[in-house]
């Protein structure tokens, strides 16, 4: 219940602020949603930044570096490397075909555990975002290269379960 009133409250307050006409909503919505609803998590941006600085993005090993210092015992390692490898099939998937839009950085999370999942459905069902009329959302669906360094490499057994599940 409680959980539920949060989660009103920050709707609530992001309709308030999107009747003024600025962004700060969603950065409020966000938040909440982080700070509140998503424990023992972080977004892709935050780990990039972390393990990378302000290029962490094009450093392939961001993702493995988060779940290796998340997840200290082997047998723990491993489970959190087949849960990032099974959810990243499923967040493939699902965002394919309900047409998530909107799938930034700040969007995306990844779990101590390994799990990686997408925050924000404000765009899904082909509703993307366009910027000088231009479509932002090209791509049919997220693979970064430090998603595959995770699985293992594209020549791994890991990112070869990837594509049988997804």
């Amino acid at each position: 219940p409680q959980a539920s009133q949060v989660v009103r409250m920050c709707e609530v307050s992001r309709a308030s602020v999107n009747a003024t006409g600025t962004e700060a909503s969603d950065n409020f919505f966000k938040s909440c949603q982080e700070q509140l609803l998503v424990k023992d998590s972080e977004t892709t941006a935050a780990i990039h930044h972390r393990y990378g600085g302000k290029l962490g993005a094009y450093k392939d090993s961001t993702f493995m570096d988060w779940i290796r210092d998340n997840n200290s015992s082997t047998e723990d390692f491993e489970k959190a490397v087949d849960l990032f490898v099974r959810s990243c099939a499923g967040y493939c998937v699902a965002t394919y075909v309900m047409g998530v839009g909107d799938r930034h950085n700040d969007n995306i999370m990844v779990s101590k555990t390994g799990r990686y999942f997408h925050i924000d459905f404000g765009h899904f069902l082909g509703n993307f975002k366009y910027q000088f009329g231009i479509k932002r959302e090209r791509a049919p669906f997220v693979l970064t290269p430090a998603m595959a360094a995770a699985m293992g490499g594209v020549k791994s057994e890991g990112f070869a379960d990837f594509v049988r599940k997804s």
